[in-house]
């Protein structure tokens, strides 16, 4: 069949460039309701997967990230520890050359006892953040005691 003629029994069809007729000429019948709401149906799943394996994507990108830099951070603290146990035993020994009739060990244990207090205030600031944190049920957990003690009263 060449482009130009027309196909046989439909003289008033139009002819594509490859030969085929256009949609709006063919005998089919137009899609049912069910065959349609099954497309769109069909068509959300679809979807749906698509961006669930895009948010998988993404998260793992992001997990990755995050590994990075908390492994550039978590090599930074382990240096700093290093260094400032180093900057220590400078000041007990710098104590001890300024000072000659102070022992090394009292040296030690003033450094020591300042490292120590100072350290304490960054844990007691912790923990009352985390007292102030509700984890899981506990706060479900405390109301259904109160409920309880209210109606045993």
């Amino acid at each position: 069949m060449s482009m130009n003629t027309l196909p046989a029994g439909n003289p008033d069809a139009v002819v594509t460039p490859a030969g085929e007729l256009p949609v709006e000429l063919r005998d089919e019948p137009p899609p049912s309701i069910t065959q349609l709401l099954t497309g769109i149906i069909g068509d959300t799943r679809d979807l749906v997967l698509q961006n669930l394996q895009l948010f998988r994507s993404e998260m793992s990108n992001s997990l990755q990230e995050a590994q990075q830099g908390i492994s550039a951070i978590a090599g930074g603290m382990i240096m700093v520890q290093i260094g400032g146990l180093l900057l220590c035993h400078m000041l007990v020994h710098g104590i001890s050359y300024l000072y000659p009739d102070i022992p090394l060990w009292q040296g030690y244990a003033a450094i020591g006892g300042i490292m120590f207090s100072l350290g304490l205030i960054p844990i007691f600031r912790g923990l009352k953040h985390f007292q102030k944190i509700s984890f899981g049920g506990s706060k479900t957990e405390s109301s259904s005691n109160d409920t309880s003690n209210r109606k045993g009263a």
